[in-house]
Formats: structure tokens, sequence, C-alpha cells
């Protein structure tokens, strides 16, 4: 899987695939340098004070992906995690700040802390007393429940790394060795479980997910009425059945490429959580099939591709192609996906957009003056084979227009982005059944252009302001997403820069984060988990208007996230682009003593 350095519009949903494994290690450090070195200690005490003895640890980041590849055990109530424990890639990245720590006992009720590491001494872990639960796991009449099949209890926070467990998710040959439950279950027969929760728990789920017999179902959220009762039902679903074909259009042996595969993802029942995927079946030839039979009910996501696993994303092999088909699988259900693979042929793929429409495009900048004889192109990309392709180039004339003629329009309009000297400023799509259109365009505002104001709603308060009210004030803007990958790094540096400098910027510099997520509580809770409690959080939403759609996306001209901009004390634009290389503090330090 290739690093995403940006998301851009339009590409969610292939996003959400690309996001579900935890982020890849940083590149291989050189000979010689020191391996980075990790500890953790922690002493578990029983509810009473006195000493447990058979306990265990696991430590998941903040997002709830597996820090640990698996429970490290202790004795007489002390752990000792170190750099054996951790994953591969909390090795090449030893975890810092916040984190979940989750430890349990033998006869004990689990508890999860959040701690910070690293840390100066041993971690102090009472466990709560805890509260019997029976869980009754019933099966439909003609499926019998395997010996060997171990419930897992967790709770919202947790669900990265029960999914990945569950979905059977490794990188190479290495997979999570265990899977985070937060209780000890322990099997009574006939389909009943017993295990030990905190009482008053809330937010607690159960998975059950056995190869061969129902992959990753999950159940819950239990009421908190429901738990105190000490009784849960689970009754199974049966299982549905996913047929993938994947083959050549042409049905000719001989193929640009000589390997192809087919993978599916599911849809994790919670919100903002994604897809994360089951399998890859791989075959060396043009053409294959493959049958998934033990699957939940739920939303999945069948991808077909050439090439292997290891190449998918590797758009300059032979013959690439990738298609991905989203599906609503019932219990007991079935559903069958082919993928056809046709050779990119880019006369073909041109003449296609060809038509009877017209459009004159008028661009201007933000000030309205014409963006006179300057270069554009009009590109839409070929999605089964992620080419870019120029449609339409030239220049604009004196009037800052460009005309365009025998244009696809109605259900075979393409998207089409526009481009004008090197900047984004647009896309449009003739649909409907009007022949000629006229649309206005603006440059996005850029460096020297006064930033355009915004009514932004505060993720603390939730009260209403502008951005205009940090007039005054150097300002740091940057668009981000919960959903986006790469705007992790970034917001993170943010927090951490914020936390650092606040009072010797208070009044003088600030920092925002904009919000395009659907809805302002995304924000509060993922900025919350991740501890990232620092930083000023914005939300570019209004009603209807929300996400690509607000009014912010508009204005800015965001044609992916993150988008960051640095803004002098009287509002004008210093600077616009990528915030990953962008050295924020620096760059704010400086322009502060020139205010």
């Amino acid at each position: 899987m290739q690093p995403l350095q940006s998301v851009r519009r339009g590409t969610r949903l292939l996003t959400l695939v690309a996001l579900i494994a935890p982020p890849l290690a940083p590149a291989q450090e050189e000979e010689g340098a020191a391996k980075p070195r990790f500890s953790l200690s922690i002493k578990v005490s029983a509810p009473s004070g006195g000493d447990v003895d058979a306990c265990e640890a696991f430590l998941l980041a903040p997002e709830g992906y597996a820090i640990t590849k698996a429970w490290v055990a202790g004795t007489r109530g002390e752990i000792r995690l170190s750099a054996s424990d951790l994953t591969d890639n909390a090795v090449a990245r030893p975890p810092a700040g916040k984190v979940q720590l989750l430890v349990r006992a033998a006869g004990h009720c689990g508890t999860v802390e959040t701690i910070a590491l690293p840390t100066e001494g041993p971690v102090a872990v009472k466990l709560p007393k805890g509260q019997r639960v029976e869980l009754h796991v019933k099966t439909p009449a003609d499926m019998t429940l395997p010996a060997d099949l171990e419930p897992v209890v967790f709770r919202a926070e947790q669900h990265p790394a029960v999914w990945l467990k569950a979905a059977g998710w490794k990188r190479g040959d290495q997979a999570l060795a265990s899977v985070p439950s937060l209780a000890q279950v322990k099997p009574l027969g006939e389909g009943r479980f017993a295990f030990e929760i905190e009482p008053g728990s809330s937010n607690l789920y159960v998975m059950i997910s056995h190869p061969g017999f129902l992959r990753a179902y999950q159940a819950g959220p239990f009421a908190p009425a429901t738990l105190r009762s000490g009784k849960l039902e689970m009754a199974l679903p049966k299982p549905g059945r996913i047929t993938a074909t994947f083959k050549p259009k042409n049905g000719a042996s001989e193929q640009p490429y000589t390997d192809c595969a087919m993978g599916v993802f599911v849809a994790v029942p919670l919100e903002g959580a994604g897809y994360y995927g089951f399998m890859t079946h791989e075959h060396h030839g043009v053409s294959t099939s493959c049958t998934w039979d033990d699957l939940a009910p739920g939303t999945y996501l069948v991808d077909g591709f050439t090439g292997t696993k290891a190449t998918r994303y590797d758009r300059n092999q032979p013959g690439y192609f990738r298609d991905q088909r989203s599906l609503e699988l019932a219990a007991a259900g079935t559903q069958d996906v082919t993928f056809e693979f046709e050779a990119f042929d880019e006369a073909a793929f041109k003449e296609n957009l060809k038509g009877d429409r017209g459009v004159v495009l008028t661009i201007s900048r933000q000030d309205g003056q014409p963006v006179a004889d300057k270069p554009y192109k009009l590109t839409t990309y070929a999605r089964f084979h992620a080419r870019e392709v120029v449609a339409y180039e030239g220049t604009t004339d004196a009037q800052g227009r460009i005309a365009l003629s025998g244009m696809a329009g109605g259900d075979k309009a393409p998207h089409l982005q526009v481009e004008v000297d090197g900047a984004e400023v647009g896309s449009i799509w003739l649909g409907g059944d009007e022949k000629q259109h006229e649309i206005a365009l603006k440059l996005p505002p850029g460096a020297g252009d006064m930033a355009p104001d915004l009514r932004l709603h505060d993720t603390s308060t939730g009260h209403s302001l502008k951005l205009s009210d940090f007039r005054g004030q150097v300002v740091f803007i940057d668009f981000w997403a919960t959903w986006c990958g790469p705007c992790q790094e970034p917001m993170k540096h943010n927090s951490e820069i914020t936390a650092r400098r606040a009072k010797d910027w208070a009044g003088k510099a600030v920092i925002l984060g904009l919000s395009i997520d659907d809805t302002p509580d995304l924000v509060v809770k993922h900025c919350k988990t991740r501890g990232w409690d620092n930083l000023r959080q914005l939300w570019c939403g209004d009603g209807e208007k929300k996400g690509w759609g607000c009014e912010a996306v508009e204005v800015y001209g965001i044609r992916g996230v993150p988008t960051a901009l640095l803004l002098d004390s009287n509002g004008k634009i210093v600077w616009r682009g990528h915030p990953a290389n962008f050295k924020v503090e620096e760059e704010i330090d400086k322009l502060l003593k020139t205010q």
C-alpha cells in the first residue's frame, strides 16, 4: 500500500478502504543507527487493594489500533512491556503521548486506562469490582456453534484492533497474535459464556468471528439496563455468500497483465469507522473466481484488480486495472460480482467525451479581474485505469473566457476538473437537458489575496463566529477531516505546537483546524480521543451545507484535504499549500517579527 499524500474531492470511498490499516512504518533506519527503546512497567492490584496473580495488558493507540502484538502476561501483579512486545510499526515509531491501556486478570473485571507515554515510573492500575454477565449465543437451527468460539467484548474505542483481527488483517506474514477483548470470556457450554464487566458499563459490543462459520458479526451497543440485568442474548444470522469473478472482456488468453486478484471489504457498523478488508484472493493468470461464504449481513465493497495484493496500487504496472462494487448482503443472501478487464484506449476514451453540448467558462481573479491569456486544461479521470486524461486545453482569451463545443452531456457527461494557469479553479458537469452552458469560476484565493470571510462553528463552545474575528493576529488555517488519513499527522503537529506556544502567541497568533466533516460532534470525539485538546477546532458546515458542499470549500476552492493557509494580521494570505512539509512554527514566528 502506498502512503497517501492527500485526499481529493470525490475520492472518499476509495480512501476509506486505503485507510483501514495502521500507518506505514517510516523508511528503514540507516545502518548503525540506535534502535528506539521502549519499556513500560504496570502494577496491578485487585479491587480490595491486594495483588492479583495472573494478569495481562494490551496497548492500543488512541485511534484503537494495536500497539502490542498480543496480550502481555504478568505475575504477582506486575507486568513489564518491552520493544519485543510491540507491533513492527510501533517498534519503528515507539508510542508517545496518550494511549489506551487494557488490563485484565483471571477472575476479575478488565479495565481501560488512558495513560501518557513515556512514563517516569510504574503505572498503577486497580481493577474495578466486577459484575458477572452471562451471554447466550443462539444459532439458526441448521448451524452448530464451534467448540473453540471465543466472543470478544469491546468498546467502540477499541474497534479497529478488534475488527482488524476479525478480518484476518496482516502485513506481510505478520498478524495480530490475539484480539484485545476487554473481558476474559469463560465458556459454560451450550452456547453460554460468562465474563465480568464494570458496574454501570455502557457502549459495550460483542463480536463473533470464526472463519468458516460466521465472520465478523457485531452486536451492540447493549443498553446499561440490559447489562445490569446480567443476561445478554445474541441471535446469530445465517451467513451470506459473495462470489466474484475476474476475466478479460475480450476473452483472449493473451493480456498485458499476468496476475489478477479480488478482495472483500466490510463496512464497520460504527459511525465514522469506514471499511475493513477481509482477505484477498490472488491468482496467476488472466481470469479467476472466488467465493466467500461465511459473511455476516452488511454493506460490502468487492475489489477486482490486475496484479497482486502487493502491487494493487502500482499504476505503472502493465495492464493496470481496478474496479470496486458496493453491495448489500442479507442474512443467508447471495451476491455475484463480475469484473471485466478492458485495456485502456485513450483515443476511444476521448471519443466518448464527444457530444452536442457546449460551454463558455469565464475565469476571474478574487478581485474580479479576468484571467486573460493564460493556459488552461480540463481533465477527467479514467476510473478503472487510474489515469488523468486531458480532454481539452488551450489559452483563455482577453476576457478570461474558455469556449468549448461538441462535448458529451446528460448521462454521458464526465466530471471535468478545470485548471487555469496551474491552479485548480473548480469542476464542471454538463448534465441535464440544457445544450449550452455559461459558468463563471474564480481562481482560488492564494498568496497576495485577502482571505475571504467565513461563518464558522466553534466545536468547543457551540457558538457561531467569523474568520474575521481573528483579524489582528497571524492565523494558520488547516482544512481537514477526521476521515482523511493524510490530515492526521499535520493536525497532531498543530496541537503539539499550540500546547507549546499558546502563552507566547496569546493575542498575537493562532492555529485553527477547519473541519469539513458532516457534523461537529465527529470532530469533538475524534480530537478528544487523540488528546488534541489544545487546538481551536472550527466546523465549516451550516445546516444542509456540509462536507464537500459547505461554503468554505466553495469560497476557498478546496479540491483536497489537507489544505492550509497562513494569513498575516491584516487577513492577507501569505502562503497556501499542503501542511505536511510546511514549517508552521518557524513561519509564524518569522511573520510575527514583520507585523
